[in-house]
């Protein structure tokens, strides 16, 4: 990698602090409230805050603000994500200075949501130069990593991979980190963002440049944006699974948002900063090569710079176990040795024994068990639907027509001869052929546990994997987004056109071709029985799915659950949640309803799995009524049944 002009004059002109520090005063600090709040404190605030932001954006969309009952019915979990998503799409200019009393209790809530057992402090991260043993590489006493929720690291400055617009992502289902920073910052942040574009005359932000802000109601004090580069595919849209290599502008571009953030940092006299990993998320940039050219560019920058700069301490924040390694072998190569095993496990992974030690605890002294899985679970055995290789092994005609994962296939885009050759085909090697895996036998084990009938399984899997592992689902089992095991009419053409799809499977099966998936034979194209017309798998793909088939189930468990936490109170024992690969596709449907039974009862308590979004809400973690496992379902499984039966 070639040397840069660190400090040149034109570097500092595109930095343009002068130019908008007094107006948004980056140098007054952000006091933070010291008020910690009960679990009916917070929900009052986020009653209050939520009924003010639903009311100005009805008005503002003219759109009928919903009631106040309904508001105040929601559980605490859904206030806040709701509360987040109406932040997330408010642009400062088409709405009106937030009223200070508002303000303020945003902050207190958003304050709130931050536990202060989970923040980190930069100072007792321990160096890089502590992983080798007779290392003498000055770089690496003033470097950390550290694999964490960067919004709960408490640093001078954290590093924002923002977008061009610089003003935060304002899609409410993105998770970028562009999102969770603004989300924890709080709209003050975004208002300094969009004051600093007015005041330089600025549409975009250009790529590899950087701008300051205040943090507010995050961990640091300051945060820095930059843009990355975008890697795009041959459509020129970005994409994760684009899979070219970034020209030798694109690495210059990324190397100059570090250099940018640094020359920043020092401006502002700041002694630590912490760079997420830029441009790896939905810019694409390669994983590997973003840590090379990160630790190369940051290593040559504090080497030309060691006499003139105030930065003492620069941290690589990864949030996942694959991007900490990148980072690891970079380190290795210029160590010229390999990490010591020891120190690494001590210092680099994220502590996880303490929630396993307290799952397991909590799991043997509990009275009922309630599982509650969804496609985390299916994964780990095998069936991911975000793989592309799954599609690529077993479905190749798909994967030539285009679709990457199996969730692509959802979204329409197939001939009816290739739609029904993939969908015959999922069942056949799904429902009825997939083969038992150890993370089911495992968990089954621990369900077994609880006699007469003290366990129940709620799922939005239809992949009927619970009963390829022989778990005993009758009267146990409540599969709310269907079953592959079932066909319904597409119409449909009455509440009750569901029919079991083993008949058409058997009828059609044999003429789909195993290498294009194209069912070969049109005659063989289910109809619907009663009305001829097309007909789905009954899964919950639209809003034409028919629930009836599970409408027995729904009551089962129902009344499972009401007198589970009957039992639990009466005895004095808890009724645990084991809540296993549940992220945010639907949160409505299972994440936040089991947040809310953790919330409203006193013997209830939820461990959460889920190797990417594993957060827990904050009034559950200090309540003690909560623990997150931020590790695949397989190994937290592995762990829990090694824990619960003393192996």
């Amino acid at each position: 990698m070639s040397k840069m002009d660190h400090s040149s004059s034109s570097r500092m002109k595109e930095l343009a602090l002068d130019k908008y520090r007094n107006y948004i005063n980056l140098d007054q600090p952000f006091i933070w409230k010291s008020n910690r709040l009960d679990l009916d404190e917070l929900h009052k605030i986020a009653y209050q805050l939520l009924k003010y932001f639903m009311k100005e954006y009805s008005e503002a969309n003219s759109h009928h603000a919903p009631d106040d009952d309904y508001l105040n019915d929601m559980p605490l979990s859904q206030k806040t994500s709701h509360l987040r998503q109406l932040l997330t799409i408010r642009h400062p200019a088409e709405y009106n200075k937030i009223p200070d009393n508002i303000q303020q209790l945003l902050d207190i809530f958003l304050q709130n949501q931050i536990d202060p057992n989970e923040i980190q402090s930069a100072a007792s991260l321990p160096r890089v130069n502590q992983l080798f043993s007779n290392n003498n590489d000055p770089f690496f006493s003033k470097i950390a990593l550290w694999r964490g929720d960067i919004t709960r690291l408490a640093c001078d400055a954290i590093v924002n991979a923002g977008n061009t617009g610089l003003l935060g992502c304002f899609q409410p289902t993105h998770l970028c980190i562009d999102n969770v920073i603004h989300a924890q910052a709080g709209p003050q942040m975004r208002a300094d963002c969009f004051t600093i574009m007015n005041k330089l005359k600025l549409n975009t932000e250009s790529v590899g440049s950087a701008k300051i802000t205040r943090a507010y109601n995050l961990s640091s004090r300051y945060v820095i944006h930059t843009v990355g580069p975008e890697i795009n595919d041959h459509h020129g849209n970005h994409s994760i699974s684009s899979g070219r290599s970034p020209t030798k502008n694109e690495m210059a571009e990324l190397a100059s948002c570090y250099i940018s953030c640094l020359e920043l940092a020092s401006l502002v006299g700041l002694k630590s900063i912490a760079f997420c990993s830029i441009s790896t998320g939905i810019f694409s940039f390669p994983q590997d090569k973003a840590a090379e050219i990160a630790i190369h560019t940051v290593r040559e920058w504090l080497n030309v710079n060691r006499t003139n700069t105030s930065i003492e301490l620069v941290i690589f924040n990864v949030f996942k176990p694959n991007n900490e390694v990148f980072y690891i072998e970079q380190f290795e190569r210029i160590a010229g040795t390999r990490v010591n095993i020891l120190d690494n496990h001590r210092t680099l992974n994220r502590e996880t024994k303490t929630d396993i030690d307290v799952a397991i605890e909590w799991l043997k002294s509990s009275n009922s068990l309630l599982i509650a899985a969804a496609a985390g679970l299916s994964a780990s055995a095998g069936l991911d639907y975000t793989s592309e290789k799954l599609v690529k092994d077993l479905y190749p005609g798909l994967y030539k027509a285009g679709f990457r994962t199996l969730y692509s296939t959802f979204g329409g885009g197939m001939s009816d001869e290739l739609q029904w050759g993939y969908l015959f085909s999922q069942v056949h090697n799904v429902r009825y052929n997939w083969p038992p895996s150890t993370v089911y036998q495992q968990l089954k084990q621990i369900a077994l546990s609880f006699n007469d009938n003290r366990f129940f399984i709620i799922t939005t899997n239809a992949d009927g994997m619970f009963e390829r592992n022989d778990f005993p689902v009758e009267n146990r089992l409540y599969t709310m987004q269907g079953d592959y095991s079932m066909i319904q009419c597409l119409r449909p053409c009455s509440n009750n056109s569901v029919w079991p799809v083993r008949k058409y499977f058997e009828a059609a099966y044999p003429y789909v071709d195993k290498k294009t998936q194209l069912l070969t034979d049109k005659t063989k194209l289910p109809r619907c029985p009663q009305c001829g017309g097309k007909m789905f798998l009954n899964v919950r793909a639209g809003d034409w799915f028919l629930s009836t088939p599970y409408d027995q189930q729904a009551k089962q468990y129902n009344t499972w659950l009401t007198n589970s936490i009957q039992q639990a109170n009466a005895a004095n024992r808890l009724l645990v949640i084991l809540e296993i690969g549940v992220g945010f596709n639907t949160p409505s449907v299972l994440r936040w309803p089991m947040e809310s039974l953790a919330e409203r009862h006193k013997n209830i308590r939820l461990i959460r799995i889920n190797v990417d979004h594993s957060e827990i809400p904050t009034h559950l973690v200090t309540g003690q009524k909560g623990v997150s496992l931020s590790m695949d379902a397989t190994k937290a499984i592995q762990l829990l049944w090694q824990g619960f039966f003393n192996k």
